[in-house]
């Protein structure tokens, strides 16, 4: 089997779309000989933050000397970045054989898996093969019946925060989506959780009492001396001072904050991680498109922010990078998003849009983005039918007009969004 193979199968020969539930993935897991209870396991959710949070612990603990998995979702570039050992993606020839393995086993279930229960079930497989020493693990959607809810217990339940997405699957109110992701508490294993609000707090707190766990909450007056700009951020955090991390975007120190009290967490389950190892782990986590810098001139900046919490930091990084001033934006959003929400929030810092229809089948077309920018107000908004237009009409105009660019709304385009940008600087 060759990878591309690999994912024509995953991607077609398997049960279609998301389906939350956990008979199917339990049953594939079993199939596999449940590796995923033979692993110390951080299980990471939230409606933010998480993917950035998960990259954290897994970079603090590699430079504690710890042999690391990661399973994050979606991929950006390809399929197997999903599944990471030592902060690096497996090979293709590693995912070829994992899939190759698991096809035949899936294929005789009366039930097939989706491709998330393929991926996970996969991932737990590999990091049982490569003894990881430790694994984190970012849900895909929610937690109670997210496909990589299986195992026994947990090093450390992490909840980033709680705020309204994904309402179709895991409810209409912040309480209902606190009681999906609290599916990450296991029994009597420490739980942490990142959020401000209230009604969300007082979920989580009960969930965590009825499994009889201890919930350690972030404290966010201990984070001190923020000092950010567009190639990362430094601050304080506790006993942690003058942390540098190399990621940017003013909700990062939050996230740091997250990965921080995690650590203290994981101390005093007994892992051995110095000051000098988190030092340097924050310095050197990497993570594309988290209001990443693509090109320098005319300034593109690409963050995946796709939903109203994401695009609220993303206006807020935006207001205070740029000193208010009003910029142009590269925009794709999904249909069952709050696109006009974000829209009036974006409004004011927004000269001119150009909208695109990502490569997605919950894409939203790109003229009703354009439509919904014009009715609330920004005069300059114009649809394409490509990438690659929106792209090359979007820098021309920047660099004409002395403006940054901030590409927004979903991940799912950045790939191709971010070669393309790429390949018309050089073009220039």
């Amino acid at each position: 089997m060759k990878y591309e193979e690999a994912v024509t199968y995953i991607k077609e020969g398997v049960s279609p779309g998301s389906r939350p539930g956990l008979e199917r993935v339990s049953r594939l897991l079993a199939l596999l000989g449940d590796p995923q209870n033979e692993l110390k396991i951080i299980h990471v959710t939230g409606t933010n933050g998480k993917g950035s949070v998960c990259t954290m612990l897994e970079s603090i603990l590699g430079a504690a000397g710890y042999k690391t998995g990661l399973f994050t979702s979606p991929y950006i570039r390809k399929m197997n970045e999903c599944i990471r050992l030592d902060k690096q993606p497996i090979s293709d020839e590693s995912f070829c054989d994992i899939i190759n393995f698991i096809r035949p086993l899936a294929d005789a279930m009366e039930d097939r898996p989706t491709e998330f229960e393929i991926l996970s079930a996969a991932a737990m497989k590999v990091f049982h093969q490569k003894k990881c020493d430790v694994v984190i693990c970012e849900t895909g959607m929610g937690a109670r019946l997210d496909a990589t809810n299986t195992m026994k217990e947990t090093l450390a339940s992490v909840i980033v925060n709680v705020e309204l997405d994904h309402m179709g699957f895991l409810g209409d109110t912040i309480e209902k989506i606190a009681f999906e992701k609290a599916g990450v508490i296991k029994q009597g294993c420490p739980v942490i959780f990142g959020g401000a609000r209230e009604n969300a707090r007082q979920v989580i707190e009960e969930q965590t009492k009825a499994r009889k766990a201890k919930l350690t909450m972030v404290d966010y007056n201990a984070l001190e001396n923020v000092r950010t700009d567009l190639g990362g951020c430094t601050f304080d955090f506790k006993e942690y001072r003058d942390i540098r991390l190399s990621l940017p975007g003013l909700y990062q120190p939050s996230n740091g904050a997250v990965a921080l009290t995690v650590i203290s967490v994981l101390k005093e389950r007994g892992l051995a991680i110095s000051g000098d190892a988190v030092r340097s782990g924050m310095q050197s986590v990497s993570w594309p498109a988290r209001f990443e810098t693509i090109i320098k001139e005319p300034l593109t900046i690409y963050d995946g922010a796709h939903n109203m919490a994401g695009i609220t930091v993303a206006v807020d990084s935006i207001r205070t990078y740029f000193d208010g001033q009003k910029v142009n934006i590269f925009m794709g959003v999904m249909a069952d998003k709050e696109y006009d929400a974000m829209i009036e929030l974006l409004k004011p810092y927004t000269n001119a849009v150009y909208t695109v229809t990502p490569a997605n089948p919950r894409a939203l077309p790109a003229e009703r983005l354009a439509d919904c920018f014009r009715k609330h107000g920004v005069r300059k908004a114009e649809a394409f039918d490509t990438l690659r237009d929106a792209a090359e009409c979007a820098l021309k105009d920047s660099m004409r007009e002395g403006k940054p660019l901030i590409a927004l709304g979903t991940l799912y385009m950045y790939e191709e969004a971010e070669r393309i940008f790429r390949q018309c600087a050089a073009q220039r």
